[in-house]
């Protein structure tokens, strides 16, 4: 009887240690789900600070001749999306 007590307690410490083990996976999960969503954002930010200082655009010789309202907004945006902070993921990480 006494051995059958032990059994069951081993088995709740392996079940304790399972959801643990599952809980540290699905965060792992999300972490790196997390980071891939970092990631695009930050490549799309840069993608609009291209779009705006590329050749003919509004921030550099603006050819197509936005007004001066207009590219006022586009320094908005600009300082907005330089205004982000990355944390420790300012730098591209390595794949």
């Amino acid at each position: 009887m006494n051995e059958n007590i032990e059994c069951i307690g081993c088995q709740r410490l392996i079940d304790k240690n399972k959801k643990s083990n599952d809980l540290i996976a699905e965060q792992q999960i999300e972490i790196r789900d997390l980071k891939n969503i970092l990631k695009e954002h930050r490549e799309c930010f840069q993608d609009i600070s291209n779009m705006m200082f590329c050749i003919g655009g509004p921030l550099n010789d603006n050819i197509a001749q936005f007004t001066k309202e207009q590219r006022r907004y586009f320094h908005e945006i600009k300082n907005n999306c330089e205004a982000v902070n990355w944390g420790r993921y300012d730098q591209k990480e390595e794949e």
